[in-house]
C-alpha cells in the first residue's frame, strides 16, 4: 500500500482537465514513477467519479507490454492518486510535430504495436474511447505505452456516452445513437492518418463544422502516400460500424506484411526511433516548473473513493 509521504514528488510532467502528472521517486526503492494526481472536487458529477473508478479497476486487472502499468493508488483529503511507471521516451505526439510527419515505416510499427494493445482491451470487451498521440508515449526502447484509461469502459454492449477527443471521435458517436468498441477502429484510421501526413484528417476550430467533417467522412490524400495506407485508412474510417476493418482484417492488411505481430508482442522488434535519454529520470522532453501538491483542501463525500 502506497502513502503521499513515501515520494519525493519533483517535477510537474503533464496536465488534462481533472489530473496533474508529476515525476516523483520513492524514497524506500528509490525508483522512478509517473503518479497521476487527480483533485477530488474538480470531479463534480458521479460520472467523473466513475471514470475514475473505472480507469483503476481496468488497470489492475491490465497486463500487456504496450499498457502502462498500475502499480497501485493511494489518497489524501484532496487528491486521489495513480502510481504507474514513468515512461520517458516523451508523446507520440511530439514526435509526429517534431518530424512534421513520420515516414510509413515508422507509422505502421506504432499502428501495429496500438492494434496489439485494442486487440487486448478488445479481447476484455474493454473500449479505450481516447486514443490519440497524446496518450500514446514512447519508453526508453521506442516501444509504446498507451495511457490515461480514464474514458475506457467495459462495453459487452452498446453504450451512449459522448466522450473521447472532438478530432478522433467516431460518426456513431456523434450521432448519439448508441455505439461499440469498433470506435477505436476509427480512432485507429485517424491516428495512423495523422502520424503520416502530419495533422488529423477531419479539422476544423468550430466544433459543428468539425463533426459535419466527419460524418461526410470527406478527406484530403497527400500524393505521395501508399495505396496500401490509404487503403487501410479508407478501410478503417467507414461511417458505417459494420463496413469498417475487423481485428482479423487489419493484422491481414498488406500494409502491415512485413509486421510480424508475435515478435512485436514480445518486443523483439527494433523500435524506428531510440529516446536518448541521459539517465533514468531524464525529463528534458517533459519538465515543467510547479507548484506542488500540498494542499489541505478536504472533499466533503470521502466515502466516494473509499477504494483507494
Amino acid at each position: 500500500k502506497y502513502h503521499f509521504s513515501q515520494f519525493q514528488i519533483t517535477k510537474l510532467i503533464g496536465t488534462g482537465h481533472f489530473a496533474q502528472v508529476y515525476l516523483a521517486q520513492n524514497t524506500i526503492n528509490q525508483a522512478w514513477y509517473a503518479i497521476k494526481a487527480i483533485n477530488k472536487k474538480k470531479l463534480a458529477t458521479k460520472q467523473q467519479i466513475k471514470h475514475v473508478h473505472d480507469e483503476k479497476d481496468v488497470l489492475l486487472s491490465a497486463s500487456h507490454p504496450f499498457l502502462v502499468k498500475l502499480w497501485g493508488t493511494f489518497q489524501t483529503d484532496s487528491h486521489v492518486f495513480f502510481v504507474t511507471d514513468y515512461v520517458p521516451g516523451g508523446e507520440l505526439f511530439r514526435l509526429i510535430r517534431k518530424k512534421k510527419g513520420l515516414t510509413e515505416l515508422e507509422a505502421k510499427f506504432y499502428a501495429a504495436e496500438t492494434v496489439l494493445a485494442l486487440e487486448y482491451l478488445h479481447n476484455r470487451d474493454i473500449a479505450y474511447r481516447d486514443l490519440k498521440p497524446e496518450n500514446i508515449l514512447l519508453d526508453n526502447h521506442g516501444h509504446i505505452k498507451l495511457i490515461d484509461f480514464g474514458l475506457a469502459k467495459q462495453v459487452s454492449d452498446v453504450t451512449y456516452t459522448l466522450c473521447g477527443t472532438p478530432d478522433y471521435l467516431a460518426p456513431e458517436v456523434i450521432r448519439a445513437r448508441g455505439y461499440t468498441k469498433e470506435v477505436d477502429w476509427w480512432s485507429l484510421g485517424v491516428l495512423i492518418y495523422e502520424m503520416i501526413v502530419g495533422h488529423a484528417p477531419f479539422t476544423s476550430k468550430n466544433p459543428i463544422e468539425l463533426y459535419e467533417n466527419i460524418l461526410l467522412c470527406s478527406i484530403q490524400w497527400p500524393s505521395d502516400i501508399s495505396s496500401e495506407a490509404k487503403d487501410l485508412i479508407q478501410g478503417l474510417l467507414k461511417v458505417k460500424p459494420a463496413d469498417r476493418y475487423n481485428l482479423q482484417e487489419i493484422k491481414a492488411h498488406p500494409w502491415f506484411a512485413d509486421i510480424d505481430f508475435e515478435q512485436l508482442l514480445s518486443c523483439n522488434v527494433d523500435a524506428p526511433n531510440i529516446p536518448d535519454l541521459q539517465d533514468n529520470d531524464d525529463t528534458s522532453r517533459d519538465g515543467q516548473d510547479i507548484e506542488l501538491l500540498y494542499t489541505s483542501d478536504q472533499y466533503a463525500h470521502d466515502d466516494m473513493f473509499a477504494s483507494f
